[in-house]
């Protein structure tokens, strides 16, 4: 087992720890954990200063790309109504299957980028990569631990049924206008095996000697898909 790994499966620990009520954590204290563990991980394989983000969301998608890559459906419906890209949010509805009833929405409503880039005509890649996983990880989780005390204001940190608490799922919400609104929720398992997967990924690194360079650009920031 590579350092990194041995070194993140204690941190995962610690989190399941402070998930499950001990020294009086929840599932916040378990999130600051495991991004900054993350976090770290990026800062070694790319140092440098203002880039925790695009570094952060480079390492899930070089480590686990069919995981980071995948796109929240109801997130990027959520998006799109409010550019006022009705056509295109319906289109996405239908190819996700994303039921406007009252209903427990998983993971089978998310999508992956190439399957929705393809599908549905007129998308602005950085609106569908702002909700993929990484993207949703870095920045309604790990950032707004970090700097705003809670969530991000498209997840939210207990499942909508604890009958599926084990995988990602949408919670009904209302907004400030009133409206339902789909709300993610990441459980800390799945949170916890994607730093595992990063962890691991970047002792093979040191195993392969790869030589790291900081992409150009970072695949957060490319706007066009035929970048």
């Amino acid at each position: 087992m590579g350092k990194r790994l041995e070194w993140m499966q204690s941190k995962a620990e610690i989190a399941r720890r402070l998930e499950s009520g001990e020294c009086g954590g929840e599932y916040g204290e378990a999130i600051l954990i495991l991004g900054a563990a993350i976090s770290a991980l990026a800062a070694e394989r790319w140092p440098g200063r203002r880039i925790d983000k695009p570094r952060f969301i480079q390492l899930l998608v070089d480590s686990q790309p069919d995981v980071a890559t995948t796109v929240s459906g109801p997130l990027l419906v959520k998006a799109l109504e409010q550019q006022g890209k009705l056509a295109e949010a319906q289109q996405l509805r239908l190819l996700a299957g994303i039921s406007t009833m009252s209903v427990v929405l998983d993971y089978r409503v998310d999508i992956t980028e190439r399957k929705l880039i393809a599908a549905v005509q007129g998308l602005s890649l950085e609106n569908v990569r702002d909700c993929s996983y990484a993207a949703i990880i870095y920045g309604e989780l790990r950032s707004a631990y970090a700097h705003e005390f809670g969530p991000g204001r498209r997840v939210e940190s207990y499942p909508m049924s604890f009958s599926n608490e084990k995988t990602i799922s949408y919670l009904n919400r209302l907004d400030d206008q009133g409206k339902s609104e789909r709300i993610m929720h990441i459980p800390i398992g799945v949170v916890s095996e994607i730093a595992l997967n990063a962890a691991a990924y970047c002792d093979g690194s040191d195993e392969r000697e790869e030589q790291v360079a900081i992409p150009q650009p970072w695949w957060i920031s490319i706007k066009s898909s035929s970048a």
